[in-house]
């Protein structure tokens, strides 16, 4: 089969080995970028609170504006909903390399749970100690709130594994496990085994009151919480789909079972993968987990950008069904036409592989990649531009599925009332029922990203991050989403270029703090944000900011396969130059790996960016690694921002 179909295929069987090592073991090196500077605008849309969302509507099957489904939902109360009940939902990338920063996620998140049931008290002279158990303080103070006596704390991960393809990341392929099909399902791995969740429901239950059986031991929930983190472990599928697990988890009212090909026994691709079945798992554990009247918290920590693909639907044809496909991974992609180059949104920008489109003359002289020019490591990067074609679900989706009380109706998306939104609807009501909670306070949702940024472009001062995060409101004012993101639909590039995608060494300097970006050639530490840029091979991408281990890793005897610092598929050690494996002010690349890395995480921005409230925004490289004490210490500095949250909305039971 030729044109789009044929395209879908092999782009996307190839996209399944995205960040394969030679082995075909899944790794995140290069899966740090979905959409590039521009979005499709079919896909592109304004919300409500001014602020644009770049997203690939080709393929996404919800556009709101033609089935009358708009954001906001309706009005919020005059006054604001308070609650005694917080559910917090971790959804933590699995993928290679993040290990280092799941370990650290253990380390200090855990006292974002302990801030939550002991809150600070407060002296006459300002000064602050944790309060017990129960709420007394020690010092004599004032609580500066009242404890949450009633928490859930869930984790899932990144990996949606194969999408429909038996090849990676699908049960039976090659090197596969199932941390790569957790399926936005709660983890309840540890690095020792099993942990032991409230009545076997999958998640954790702070319970000190004792009543309903939760965890009542601070010290118990803290440890069992750590040990779901590093349990997630980053041998997942190397299609991280940040964004789409959390969708599937939370708010998908029909969650698929399975993917299916819709011609079977037809080893000729391409055929297409649809959905099958209601996955009934996640609507129990979500239905047990999610209360209708909580403060609910979701976290997003990942050190690259979101890949989610868009699945297709019954009855989908051609480009709108893009998805995993089962096809020779070695098979080179089509090109873009010329014009993607210069403008994706040119309706004449198309793949070299499909059919012509009325009144266009499409350049596409040099219709088909080389391999060298056709890195499987980077099937998600700038795939318009590259394929003319956008595969992933687009940004507006998420954010919808944040700020409206009712979503596209999965059995008849052209229903202009769609249904209720999980994520404000009382789930534990039961049908014909009138003691329903809710619908839910929309200022009762947060979403907190800890992501691929540079610090110096998320905190008060770029110069000092134990001064804290800057508020989400106050970003649009200092112009700081201009500066991580540019305007995606007016192909306007990041101001800071280190968050500029690109596999190519970049240049240009950090406007906030004078930090101007190093060539290759330059020493180890050249600069504080990223190091410097490498020679990649036109295998990985550039990074966005970097920082050092607190305990290097020896890459020449770790068998773990996230190790950096080895001889690439690309490039060699010595060719490559990586500031991750350079001792600082030395040029020698080595294998002791000293330096943790991270990737732009542009789409997952997009959508803290279009929130109407309650978004915040960190860095995954941590500001300061040497004084536990810091308040800017690891993941500290979301810690300030929520608590301020939780003083305005938690109330005594």
């Amino acid at each position: 089969m030729k044109g789009l179909s044929y395209l879908v295929v092999v782009l996307l069987a190839g996209v399944a080995a995205c960040g394969s090592t030679n082995e075909g073991q899944s790794t995140s090196r290069g899966n740090a970028v979905a959409n590039g500077p521009t979005g499709d605008t079919d896909g592109s849309s304004t919300s409500d609170t001014g602020s644009t969302s770049s997203g690939s509507g080709t393929t996404g099957m919800l556009t709101t504006g033609g089935i009358g489904i708009g954001i906001g939902g309706e009005p919020n109360p005059s006054d604001l909903t308070k609650t005694s009940k917080v559910d917090l939902l971790f959804a933590i990338d699995n993928s290679l390399s993040m290990g280092d920063k799941q370990r650290l996620l253990a380390q200090t998140v855990p006292d974002l749970i302990g801030r939550m049931a002991t809150p600070d008290c407060i002296d006459s002279n300002g000064g602050r100690v944790p309060s017990e158990v129960g709420g007394a303080c020690p010092n004599g103070g004032d609580l500066e709130f009242v404890p949450v006596t009633d928490i859930h704390i869930a984790v899932i991960s990144s990996s949606l594994g194969a999408a429909g393809t038996g090849e990676i990341c699908a049960d039976g392929g090659a090197n596969y496990n199932p941390t790569q099909e957790d399926m936005a399902r709660l983890v309840t791995r540890g690095s020792g085994g099993a942990v032991p969740t409230f009545q076997d429901l999958g998640f954790l239950a702070w319970d000190p009151d004792s009543d309903y059986g939760g965890e009542t031991d601070l010290a118990n929930l803290t440890s069992n919480f750590a040990n779901l983190v590093t349990g997630v472990g980053e041998q997942g599928c190397g299609f991280e789909a940040q964004l789409e697990s959390v969708y599937r988890f939370l708010i998908d009212p029909k969650p698929y079972a399975s993917l299916e090909p819709d011609a079977p026994g037809d080893d000729d691709p391409p055929y297409v993968a649809v959905p099958t079945g209601v996955d009934d798992a996640i609507l129990a554990q979500r239905k047990a987990f999610l209360r209708p009247d909580s403060l609910l918290a979701i976290f997003t920590i990942t050190d690259e950008n979101d890949c989610s693909i868009a699945v297709t639907q019954p009855g989908e044809t051609g480009m709108a069904g893009t998805q995993f496909h089962v096809a020779a991974e070695a098979k080179p992609l089509w090109r873009a036409s010329a014009q993607c180059n210069i403008d994706p949104n040119d309706p004449c920008c198309v793949s070299c592989g499909a059919a012509v489109p009325d009144g266009c003359e499409v350049d596409c002289s040099d219709p088909v990649y080389p391999r060298s020019e056709d890195n499987v490591n980077l099937r998600c990067f700038n795939q318009k531009q590259r394929f003319g074609v956008d595969m992933l679900y687009p940004i507006q989706r998420y954010i919808q599925g944040i700020e409206s009380q009712r979503v596209p109706n999965p059995d008849n998306p052209m229903d202009p009332e769609g249904v209720m939104n999980p994520i404000y609807a009382d789930l534990q009501c039961e049908p014909g029922s009138q003691d329903c909670k809710g619908p839910r306070d929309r200022r009762l949702i947060f979403w907190i990203g800890i992501v691929g940024v540079p610090w110096q472009d998320v905190a008060v001062d770029p110069n000092d991050f134990s001064q804290g995060l800057l508020g989400a409101e106050e970003f649009e004012a200092q112009g700081r989403w201009a500066l991580i993101l540019g305007d995606p639909d007016a192909g306007t590039l990041p101001g800071d270029p280190f968050m500029i995608e690109s596999a190519v060494p970049r240049s240009g300097t950090h406007p906030l703090t004078s930090v101007a970006m190093e060539p290759p050639t330059a020493a180890g530490a050249a600069n504080p944000i990223n190091g410097h840029e490498y020679n990649t091979g036109n295998g990985d991408l550039q990074y966005a900011c970097t920082f050092e281990l607190p305990e290097p890793r020896d890459c020449a005897t770790e068998t773990s396969g996230s190790c950096d610092c080895i001889d690439g598929q690309t490039t060699t050690l010595l060719e490559a130059q990586n500031p991750l494996c350079q001792a600082a002010g030395s040029t020698t690349p080595e294998t002791l790996q000293r330096y943790a890395k991270a990737y732009p995480s542009t789409r997952i921005l997009q959508v803290l960016r279009g929130l109407s409230q309650g978004a915040v925004v960190s860095s995954i490289c941590p500001g300061n690694l040497t004084d536990p004490s810091a308040p800017d210490y690891g993941y500290r500095p979301v810690i300030p921002p929520l608590m301020d949250k939780v003083k305005e909305i938690v109330i005594p039971k």
